[in-house]
């Protein structure tokens, strides 16, 4: 939900692991804050969004989504 953590409090991460959360809005959810906190890698689910996105695309029109499109909506996303 990108509000709480779904782990309980304490809980620490090891460190170098790639912590990944589905959620991309917020960008910073508090399990991406622990991931930090506990030196692992954090990355939030926006990339796999884009991702699906196109492949759903390539799916229903038989065609690749536009290189710019992608990056259209990736700084949508971020906000850039």
């Amino acid at each position: 939900d990108g509000v709480s953590s779904p782990l309980p409090a304490g809980a620490r991460l090891k460190r170098g692991a790639l912590a990944y959360d589905l959620v991309y809005r917020p960008a910073r959810t508090p399990f991406l804050e622990l991931a930090a906190a506990s030196g692992a890698r954090g990355q939030d689910g926006a990339a796999m969004l884009v991702a699906q996105a196109a492949a759903a695309w390539k799916i229903w029109f038989d065609e690749e989504v536009p290189a710019a499109a992608r990056g259209r909506a990736e700084a949508a996303l971020w906000g850039r």
